[in-house]
This record gives structure tokens, C-alpha cells and sequence, in this order.
């Protein structure tokens, strides 16, 4: 996937949990990949 379609992908999984974004020409996305999760179960 092309930085292109990230930012779409991204704009459309915001608008259905919030509402559509403003158009931004400079925006990007930040992408968080989770390694170790610590806690107690």
C-alpha cells in the first residue's frame, strides 16, 4: 500500500468512527505496532 492509499485508508476508518475529516493536503498517518503487552490476567 502506497502512502496514498494509507491516507485514505486511515481518513475513511476516522469518518466512520467520528466524521469525515477536513481535506489536508499534508496529512500522513502514524502507524503503532504493538511487540509486548504487560499485565496481570
Amino acid at each position: 500500500m502506497d502512502l496514498a492509499e494509507q491516507v485514505a485508508d486511515a481518513e475513511r476508518r476516522y469518518a466512520a468512527r467520528y466524521r469525515p475529516p477536513r481535506p489536508n493536503p499534508s496529512r500522513v498517518v502514524v502507524e503503532i505496532r504493538v511487540t509486548n503487552v504487560l499485565g496481570n490476567v
